[in-house]
């Protein structure tokens, strides 16, 4: 629930076996309030990036992330820079910083260049991680909020494909129907 207007939010709690509890919520005019809303990937080869271009995160891949934030308290907020962090010790933060643009209240920004971040092939498939996105903005505020991708194995590509016909075919190296 989000609180558009200042005044009083009713909370009613209850449970099975449990009493039925009201109790009145002060709302205050909001101030700014981001969070990550998503984070676009890309891995397609070149400028930094080794991947296969699957935009998805694979062990042994360095990707771009391209985060975007959405403003949820209702005023907008104003000089944005956003630093990336994750405690794993197979990811490599190679750029853990970006600008955004200005942002309204109630809005959406996106962050004007990548983040590049290398993940290494020891991660297993499926592996969750927990990366955090410290975003500060003029006057002093500062938001805190958490992204977790799944990393997954790479994608099995085929390179090089050669027919061995010669037990069960006429050895021309051809598949004969």
């Amino acid at each position: 629930y989000l609180a558009t207007n200042e005044g009083e939010v009713a909370l009613t709690v209850t449970g099975t076996k449990l009493a039925l509890t009201t109790e009145m919520i002060p709302v205050a005019d909001g101030t700014s309030y981001l969070k990550i809303l998503g984070m676009g990937v890309e891995d397609e080869e070149g400028g930094g990036i080794i991947g296969n271009g699957n935009m998805t995160i694979e062990a042994g891949e360095t990707v771009a992330l391209v985060p975007y934030l959405q403003e949820t308290a209702g005023s907008g907020a104003t000089g944005l820079t956003g630093t990336l962090t994750c405690e794993d010790s197979r990811v490599e933060i190679l750029t853990d910083t970006v600008v955004f643009p200005n942002v309204a209240g109630g809005g959406q920004t996106v962050a004007i260049s990548p983040l590049m971040v290398a993940f290494s092939e020891d991660i297993p498939d499926g592996t969750p991680l927990v990366f955090n996105m410290t975003v500060n903005a003029s006057g002093g505020d500062s938001y805190l909020s958490e992204w977790n991708p799944l990393i997954l194995a790479p994608e099995v590509e085929t390179v090089s494909l050669q027919w061995e016909d010669s037990t069960y075919g006429n050895g021309d190296g051809w598949l004969d129907s």
